[in-house]
């Protein structure tokens, strides 16, 4: 990848490949690479627009081992796209004629045979299972009865047995900009096995992060402003266990002629793990503070999780520290917190550059400017 010519699209980990895909380019010429983390190998694939599509996308993940989906969504210029594995060459999926009435808010992956479509149509939010030629496998697949919460799904996993789970935020109504808290929901063979609601300020320790004044202050409000980025799914002999992340953008004003504040980061504060037994019964909840020596500039996964001996694994990298805990029983006890691991890095704490995870594994690029190249580092937590 050449530094001063090509942008980094996206950077991310496909479960389904087990490769990095890295989608970059400039302008209407797009490249796709895929690393193989084990061997080193690197493919590229020379993609470029058709003459009608302007956008591309930058959302990318593998449906299969044979081809590609690539998604666009911005107001109502939408864009879903397969692309080739072998030539690179890009189809666009074209969605069913009753879809023109709906707004498409999020296309996620759900397993390697179909895509999950989250849409808004009037006063309703939901999901639809879709196959790569377009074809609606399942609509509605998250049932709400009338007086229930408006649902924001976020994402879903498939965990096995024609099962998925889904979680993401909800309110009180459509219109609402502020979050109650979060859902999970079960689905087995797209019928709803249950649906189960967590107020945020119910959870233990939910605000522990705050100083006392701005705490008790909080508690006492209906409701909260956050960003969240969920995790997928953990299915541990049919209990789940659902974490996500919290954060929020902060603005700074600058000495400039209109005075208007800038963006100036996220801010990231902490974590929840909840787990579910089989039933959806909440059996634990727990709060891991994230403690960032800088505000992040884009919107990504901090934490890493992974399954040793039975047990969660959770860890997330701060500057040359990792914090780093397990979950064991529904019990979580920190591990090695504050182990020095990078020591020979940069003591400053910056977040420019993407990054991703897999496992305990951790990837971030680096730019050399001598060099003119971008170049993709392994971390890991052990």
């Amino acid at each position: 990848m050449d530094g001063k010519k090509e942008n980094i699209k996206t950077l991310c980990y496909d479960s389904t490949l087990n490769k990095i895909l890295v989608f970059h380019g400039v302008d209407e010429v797009r490249n796709l690479t895929i690393i193989d983390p084990e061997t080193k190998k690197v493919q590229t694939l020379k993609i470029k627009a058709p003459s009608k599509q302007r956008m591309l996308g930058d959302v990318i993940f593998s449906l299969n081992k044979t081809s590609f989906i690539l998604s666009h969504i911005y107001n109502e210029d939408i864009n879903i796209n397969t692309i080739d594995t072998k030539t690179g060459e890009i189809t666009k999926v074209e969605l069913p004629e009753e879809w023109k009435k709906r707004t498409i808010q999020r296309v996620i992956k759900a397993n390697s045979k179909y895509l999950a479509i989250c849409y808004k149509d009037k006063k309703i939010v939901n999901m639809a299972l879709m196959d790569d030629e377009g074809n609606i496998v399942e609509d509605k697949i998250l049932t709400n009865n009338e007086n229930d919460f408006v649902i924001d799904p976020y994402l879903i996993t498939d965990i096995g047995n024609d099962e998925f789970a889904i979680v993401g935020n909800y309110r009180s109504e459509i219109s609402s900009r502020f979050i109650l808290g979060m859902f999970v929901a079960k689905i087995g063979r797209t019928q709803l096995k249950y649906i189960k609601y967590i107020e945020f300020k119910k959870i233990s320790n939910f605000y522990n992060y705050l100083p006392d004044k701005k705490k008790d202050k909080v508690e006492r409000q209906k409701s909260v402003n956050y960003v969240t980025l969920y995790h997928h799914v953990i299915n541990m002999n049919g209990s789940l266990v659902v974490s996500a992340e919290f954060f929020y953008p902060t603005y700074k004003t600058f000495n400039n002629s209109n005075g208007d504040p800038a963006f100036n980061g996220y801010q990231y504060t902490h974590a929840v793990v909840l787990g579910f037994n089989v039933s959806g019964e909440k059996e634990f909840e727990h709060c891991i503070p994230i403690h960032l020596g800088y505000k992040a500039l884009r919107v990504n996964q901090k934490l890493a999780r992974y399954m040793v001996d039975g047990a969660v694994k959770l860890g997330y990298f701060s500057s040359d520290k990792v914090y780093s805990f397990s979950l064991k029983d529904g019990k979580i006890e920190p591990d090695n917190s504050r182990q020095e691991v990078l020591a020979e890095t940069e003591k400053e704490d910056k977040d420019n550059i993407p990054l991703c995870w897999y496992n305990n594994y951790y990837y971030q690029t680096m730019y050399n400017e001598q060099e003119s190249a971008v170049y993709l580092i392994k971390f890991g937590i052990e």
